[in-house]
């Protein structure tokens, strides 16, 4: 997924600039920090326990 993620902000930022590609990039680490995290024990972080760390 990291990957495809580049080439498609890479392409934002040729096509677009820098403002537009740094705004994907923060939404996208919005969504990695929300839905990817993960605890340590291996088991999945909902998006409330973010809000108790």
């Amino acid at each position: 997924m990291r990957f495809i993620a580049g080439i498609f902000l890479g392409i934002i930022y040729v096509f677009r600039g820098f403002g537009p590609a740094a705004y994907a990039h923060t939404v996208y680490d919005l969504i990695v920090l929300t839905l990817v995290t993960r605890n340590y024990d291996g088991s999945r972080i909902i998006i409330l326990d973010l809000v108790m760390v």
